[in-house]
């Protein structure tokens, strides 16, 4: 008995690490910096700390701008796995929980999904 109890609260610690990571990282693309701003954050720090000519300025932000694009493609290839690990994390804690508590589950998901998409509307 003590040994379920032990894997459902990891596994609980794990989902509610997850949803923490996920709010932080909405918080931070949507309030911290927009990428375009991010870009040139870097360029003009780069330009004072290295005295770069204008010429270098644009090779750059070229450089910026294509690290930007490249890491939101490795996002789009990654998803699909991290959500895999997700239902498999999900499924292997239902197989413990009462009908009950799925049910609260399913709805406390819903809440928090249902939420996210509030936030990035607003």
């Amino acid at each position: 008995m003590r040994g379920w109890k032990g894997a459902i609260g990891v596994l609980l610690v794990m989902m509610l690490g997850f949803v923490s990571g996920v709010a932080s990282t909405i918080l931070w693309i949507r309030y911290a910096r927009s990428p375009d701003r991010i870009a040139a954050t870097i360029t003009r720090q780069l330009t004072r700390e290295l005295d770069l000519n204008s010429r270098q300025q644009d090779v750059l932000r070229d450089a910026v701008t294509g690290a930007r694009q490249d890491l939101l493609v490795l996002r789009q290839e990654v998803r699909p796995r991290v959500e895999e690990i997700l239902k498999k994390s999900r499924k292997r804690l239902e197989s413990s929980l009462t009908e009950e508590q799925k049910q609260r589950l399913d709805r406390y998901i819903k809440e928090r999904e249902r939420a996210r998409r509030r936030f990035l509307q607003n």
